[in-house]
């Protein structure tokens, strides 16, 4: 697998695949009009044109065998735009792999601590979660089309302190009193004998 940035005359692939996997999987998986209105519009060839010679936007391709599989976008502000995969080539970590690249050149290029994505539909958020992915909401998935999210950049090791229960602190600290109180009366029986 190959993964890089694309040239200006393979930007046609990334807005075809884009709007292919758009039309065909999303479209009709999206609540509202406007937003997707806007994605339609945001993955025009001319608007991707756009914003890469202004230089506001990185795309990337996933290629396999010289075959073009995926592709991504990110703004230089760290915000990642795009994330498509074919169909046919899912699940067999063409997105990771997309996604690694953009978070490794924002830290090593464009010297990020973090880059951000609005997971879109809301529903993908779950996706980017296993991908390293954070969101400071509870419950995001609520009636809204994205879900803010970020992420630190390659090679950065976060560990987030996760929530423990009380419950859970209770049954350790009886499982231990119980283990100790066990460890104590076999001890004596031991000793007695």
């Amino acid at each position: 697998m190959e993964v890089r940035l694309l040239r200006k005359e393979e930007r046609i692939l990334a807005a075809g695949l884009s709007h292919f996997v758009f039309d065909n999987y999303l479209r009709n998986r999206m609540a509202f009009a406007q937003t997707i209105s806007f994605v339609e519009q945001y993955l025009s060839l001319e608007n991707l044109d756009t914003l890469c010679e202004s230089g506001k936007l990185l795309l990337w391709g996933a290629f396999e065998g010289g075959v073009f599989m995926g592709v991504s976008g990110m703004h230089t502000d760290g915000l990642i735009t795009m994330l498509y995969v074919h169909p046919d080539f899912q699940r067999k970590r063409y997105g990771s792999a997309l996604l690694f690249a953009m978070k490794q050149y924002a830290k090593e290029v464009l010297q990020l601590k973090r880059v951000t994505i609005n997971a879109n539909p809301a529903w993908t958020y779950t996706y980017f979660l296993k991908q390293g992915f954070f969101t400071q909401q509870k419950n995001p998935y609520t009636n809204v089309s994205f879900i803010p999210m970020y992420a630190e950049t390659a090679d950065a090791q976060i560990f987030h302190k996760k929530y423990v229960s009380g419950k859970v602190y209770a049954l350790v600290i009886v499982g231990c009193i119980v283990s100790i109180t066990l460890f104590g009366i076999g001890f004596l029986a031991g000793f007695m004998f």
